[in-house]
């Protein structure tokens, strides 16, 4: 599940179930044994990294411990978190 919110032109995005730990960021293909379809799951991870990635949006997990909100970033070898 995402939920997105704007306000004055910036984005923020609770991602929900879609990840559940910092490692899934550089290693998305990582799934939890209770995904219960990994290829949807990866699919779903994938487009919220790109999604947030390329439109700045600010990334509010709800199974990370804090610091919580980041930012993803895409570079050569995958995305990365920028901790706020």
């Amino acid at each position: 599940m995402r939920l997105g919110l704007r306000a004055g032109g910036r984005e923020a995005m609770f991602c929900g179930d879609v990840m559940h730990h910092p490692v899934q960021v550089p290693y998305p293909e990582l799934c939890p044994s209770f995904d219960d379809d990994q290829a949807v799951a990866l699919g779903s991870r994938m487009k919220l990294l790109t999604d947030c990635a390329d439109r700045d949006i600010l990334v509010l997990p709800t199974h990370f411990v804090e610091p919580q909100g980041c930012r993803i970033v895409s570079g050569g070898r995958g995305c990365a978190i920028h901790w706020i």
